[in-house]
């Protein structure tokens, strides 16, 4: 993994911890990118001369991968936007379970609709826990859980396992994933998740560069999705003929072919590292930096033990100034109820050794 860092140039600036805000450009995307920049001025049009077999290319290799469906597969430009444009092909009124302290984005398109939402009412760890989703939904009567795989504050994780095992217990449950803190850092195969609706942004963890996206759908929702966006793209030519695949429903207008061919170039180089790599070196790095905050800082850890899959993101006790100070250090970290890391496969122990490095510096101890 040592030999891959030289990819990244912000890491010989900065000790760079903030993955979790936005993943770094390598030398090789930012190579292909200017290639096709330079094909567009060069070429005009014709740059996207068959530009809809290439996003179907695109979609085919994010579904492979990823294993979806690459009919019910969406290129989108955000998370965000796709979130809301399914629930606006979904019929509402459904009883809603949210998590305390979500990201807005997986909870505010439920809250500004007609669904009536819930929040779980246990916090901590405990609330990212099989047993107790289990019993939320079948005491309240819930309909579908909307939440985000990875919690953007504090780093706990709901491994993919546990969906699987809640959609087998209550297969009337609809399942709505934020993934944009997860898609990245380890294994995952949509089809066996038992997820229904997918979501991620992949400027984080895929390190794919800003406007791009990816919904995954399951078969059950090819019913349950009525959609009312239109446009060209939708059906690929001047009239309404023909029937348009489930994704395409949610690809009404032209594509950018820059964000979304980046995409494509990630997920494949993310392929070549290999997933299982990735996710050991961030739970390696990881392990490392919970030791080394707890011996050698005043502060405490938040982010609990992670079960079985490791996030990336580890949350720390520390008042807002410290973050300041570390920023001021060229150690490039986030506040979030705490410090917040993100630490993906191009970090290493040097790197916590750095930022422990600083914290004890600006403490005094």
């Amino acid at each position: 993994m040592n030999a891959l860092r030289e990819q990244y140039l912000a890491l010989e600036q900065f000790t760079y911890l903030n993955s979790c805000s936005s993943g770094l450009m390598s030398k090789d995307l930012l190579a292909f990118r200017r290639n096709l920049d330079e094909e567009y001025q060069l070429q005009g049009s014709n740059f996207r001369a068959g530009v809809y077999d290439k996003i179907k290319e695109i979609k085919s290799v994010a579904a492979s991968i990823f294993g979806g469906h690459p009919e019910r597969t969406a290129l989108i430009p955000s998370c965000s936007h796709g979130i809301n444009m399914v629930l606006d092909a979904l019929a509402n009124g459904q009883k809603v379970l949210h998590l305390p302290g979500d990201y807005p984005s997986i909870v505010w398109p439920f809250t500004s609709r007609n669904f009536v939402c819930t929040t779980l009412g246990t916090k901590g760890p405990e609330a990212y826990t099989l047993e107790t989703l289990s019993a939320a939904i079948e005491s309240q009567r819930i309909e579908i859980l909307a939440v985000s795989a990875v919690q953007y504050s504090n780093g706990e994780i709901i491994p993919p396992a546990t969906f699987r095992v809640l959609k087998d217990r209550f297969p009337g449950l609809l399942i709505i994933v934020d993934a944009t803190q997860f898609l990245g850092i380890a294994p995952f195969h949509f089809h066996e998740s038992g997820i229904d609706v997918f979501v991620a942004s992949a400027f984080k963890w895929l390190c794919a560069g800003y406007g791009n996206g990816v919904l995954f759908l399951s078969e059950q929702m090819e019913q349950l999705l009525d959609s009312q966006l239109r446009g060209y793209n939708t059906y690929k030519q001047p009239r309404q003929e023909g029937t348009p695949t489930l994704g395409e429903y949610f690809e009404p207008g032209h594509q950018d072919l820059l964000a979304f061919q980046s995409l494509c170039f990630q997920i494949e180089q993310h392929q070549a590292i290999g997933f299982d790599n990735i996710q050991a070196q961030i739970r390696k790095v990881k392990t490392y930096a919970r030791e080394m905050i707890a011996t050698e800082t005043p502060y405490a850890i938040i982010t609990s033990e992670d079960p079985g899959v490791a996030s990336g993101i580890l949350s720390v006790d520390a008042p807002p100034p410290l973050v300041k100070q570390l920023n001021a250090q060229q150690v490039v970290c986030s506040y979030n109820r705490g410090l917040r890391l993100g630490i993906h496969f191009y970090n290493n122990e040097e790197d916590i050794d750095r930022l422990v490095g600083v914290m004890r510096a600006v403490t005094g101890n």
